[in-house]
Parts: C-alpha cells; structure tokens; sequence
C-alpha cells in the first residue's frame, strides 16, 4: 500500500479522475440525447395526428351532406313524388361518386385506423382527456363513411343514429387540436381559427384585395 501511495503521483490522480469525469458526462449525455430523441419522435406522431384530424374535417361536411341526402330519401314521414325520389338518389349517388374521385376511400380508412393507434401509443390515458376525444372521432367519422361512401347506412345508424353538424364537428375538432399541441410542450397555443379569418380581413386589405 505504501509503494502504491509513493508511486501514485497527482498526474495519475488528475488522469483517473479526469477519466471518471468523462466516462459520467458521456453517459449523462447518452440519457439527455436518448431522452431527447424519444420527445421528438413523440413530436413527430403527434403532428401526425393533427395532420389526420384535419383530413377528417376536411372530408366531414361532405360525408355529412351524403348522409343527409340517404336519410331523406329513406325517411317515410318526408312526402314526394317518385320522379323527386329518383332526383334525391341521383343527387347521392352523384356527390358519392365526386367523393371518390377526390379522396382515396381506401387511404382514407387506413388514416383512421392510423390515427387510432397513435392516439392509443402516444397520448396519455388521463389529464385532458384528448384521447379518448380522438378515438371518439375515428369510430364516428368511420361509421359515417359507412353508412355513406361503403352503403352499409343501417349497420352504422345502429352506433349514431344521429351524426353533429360540421359547425360543432368543428368546434370539437379544434378542441383536439389545442390540446395536441400543449401535448408537445414547445410552448405555443393552437391559433384559433376566428383569429385567422380576422386576421384574413387584415391581409386582403394590406394587398388590396378586400
């Protein structure tokens, strides 16, 4: 021991401590860069369900109009002549066709099923209730293409008899989207959309174009 402590001199000291040193900042830096990777991956699946939420109400006043049209033309209590009858079906038949030609229904499924389960892996079970509220979305916008654009009206009308109006379809989806974005913790706040059409006015004025 005591030719060890004899030989042992304060640069050997210094080197092994520096060592040490080195050796714990490396590890602190692989848990903050592991850590930091796992957040911007979670970033990244929650900017992807905003972007699948916007596609639902993008495709929601249109889906809703198609199912509007097959609820009058089913309801018995509605009166009509056989040619207004045929002119309500054509009229569907018509906006359901220009559906598909505008979106992928295929695609469109699969984002649903998407945005399902990365609403389930990627937001928390409690605090704001924000996933409950998205898979809420998806089983009501899939049964709404249901009982639309696949024809299966009376199966879907089982779950919702009744589907919102796209004003507070709207309003709920903006809800959601707050609420994703404080998920982030990038510490901004969604902009609501009545501040963008008065800010719409601005614009138009500062280009002349109002």
């Amino acid at each position: 021991m005591e030719h060890f402590t004899n030989n042992f001199t304060l640069v050997q000291g210094l080197t092994i401590s520096f060592s040490i040193a080195a050796i714990i900042i490396s590890f602190i830096g692989f848990r903050f860069s592991k850590r930091n990777a796992r957040r911007q991956l979670r970033i990244g699946k929650l900017e992807e369900i905003i972007e699948s939420v916007l596609m639902i109400l993008d495709n929601y006043s249109a889906l809703k109009f198609i199912f509007d049209l097959e609820q009058k033309i089913r309801n018995p209590k509605i009166e009509r002549t056989g040619l207004e009858t045929m002119s309500w079906q054509s009229d569907k038949e018509n906006y359901v066709l220009g559906f598909r030609k505008t979106t992928d229904v295929n695609k469109f499924r699969e984002k649903l099923t998407r945005l399902s389960v990365l609403a389930n892996s990627y937001l928390p079970n409690k605090r704001n209730g924000v996933k409950y509220m998205i898979l809420s979305v998806v089983d009501l916008t899939a049964n709404l293409c249901q009982a639309t654009i696949v024809d299966d009206f009376d199966c879907a009308i089982e779950n919702y008899p009744k589907f919102p109006e796209p004003d507070f379809f709207f309003n709920y989806v903006e809800e959601i989207e707050k609420l994703v974005i404080e998920e982030m913790g990038l510490g901004y706040k969604s902009l609501e959309m009545k501040k963008v059409i008065e800010y719409k006015e601005k614009f138009k004025k500062a280009l002349l174009i109002d």
